[in-house]
């Protein structure tokens, strides 16, 4: 059976009169576990990130959005910086 896992997320952001808004957030993942070749590592996989995002409006419709994450401390995997420009 699969080890219980959970996630503790904060996220705080603010929106300016212009339609630019920011947000600021951080994730834990704590429990889950490795399994090597049928073996179940006694380590439980946790993993910190931090991320920042900025939206800006380019047109009535649409906006430019800003992503941006890094991996701060990890177990397994996750340990990544990542940077996002993405159209909405």
């Amino acid at each position: 059976m699969p080890a219980p896992t959970g996630i503790n997320l904060l996220t705080l952001g603010y929106a300016f009169s212009s339609g630019i808004w920011i947000a600021a957030s951080t994730r834990q993942s704590l429990g889950g576990a490795v399994t090597i070749d049928g073996g179940q590592s006694s380590d439980p996989e946790t993993n910190n990130r931090l991320g920042l995002t900025f939206s800006m409006p380019v047109m009535s419709r649409y906006a430019l959005k800003l992503i941006a994450t890094i991996g701060v401390t990890a177990t397994v995997g996750n340990a990544k910086a990542k940077l996002k420009l993405q159209n909405i």
